[in-house]
């Protein structure tokens, strides 16, 4: 467990501003995290986490769609000892009045970090799969069948988790979150993680990704997921692939 476990971002001299205007892929992290309004961004709060006048994270926040989602992270712009960034997660989730018992989606927008990069990449190779040229591409990767067990890259419907996870900063940390705080949490786990992968564009030699993390409970205590629907049309040669992994 880390040091920072339960502490509040006002215990490591961190500040909580507001952002101002609306982050860039919020509206397409939406449609990944299969939220009811996905089109009213009025639900939402952005806001920045600094230390001093360096921005450690910033991240938007919606309670009415149990979900979180960073934007930017660069935990080395406040001095040791450090917050881990799953402590701060959970203290902004409170700050919003959010209620851990509930929370659903978590989001990265823009992953540059190279280690998550990679192994996303990884995780279409697993299953056969390129980064696209154009439009976009899904891929969902569940980590538990319908008996709670963890699942290995042989098992069905699996190929390309262990790729995905392990290295990953952000999926090991959200897993250590869950384990950490499981009380809080209502000994919430992973469901399914949902990665879309945009084409190149021209201010950056790298594909724009996006991941959702869903999260799920036994005995109903979140909300179930909204039925998936198709991507906007506006979006060309979308490919998606979604394994079933039943109710539990």
């Amino acid at each position: 467990m880390s040091s920072s476990h339960g502490r509040s971002i006002g215990q490591y001299y961190l500040t909580r501003d507001s952002f101002g205007n609306e982050p860039l892929w919020l509206d397409e992290m939406q449609e990944y995290m299969e939220v009811d309004n996905a089109t009213d961004t009025n639900t939402w709060e952005t806001l920045f986490i600094r230390w001093g006048a360096r921005t450690v994270t910033s991240y938007s926040v919606s309670l009415p769609n149990f979900a979180y989602v960073v934007h930017s992270v660069a935990m080395s712009n406040m001095p040791r000892p450090r917050m881990k960034h799953r402590d701060v997660i959970v203290d902004n989730y409170r700050a919003a009045g959010g209620n851990l018992a509930t929370f659903q989606r978590i989001g990265v927008s823009f992953i540059n970090n190279t280690s998550a990069y990679d192994c996303i990449e990884a995780a279409f190779a697993a299953r056969g799969l390129q980064f696209p040229d154009m439009g976009s591409m899904v891929i969902n990767l569940p980590l538990y069948g319908p008996s709670g067990v963890l699942r290995r890259s042989s098992e069905p419907n699996s190929t390309g988790w262990s790729k995905l996870f392990n290295g990953n900063p952000f999926l090991e940390g959200q897993q250590k979150m869950l384990r950490e705080y499981s009380r809080e949490f209502n000994n919430a786990r992973i469901k399914k993680v949902t990665i879309a992968a945009h084409e190149k564009f021209g201010m950056i030699d790298m594909n724009l990704l996006l991941m959702v993390t869903h999260l799920t409970r036994d005995g109903g205590v979140i909300q179930a997921a909204p039925q998936e629907e198709p991507l906007p049309e506006t979006q060309e040669k979308v490919q998606a692939w979604d394994w079933d992994i039943g109710n539990f």
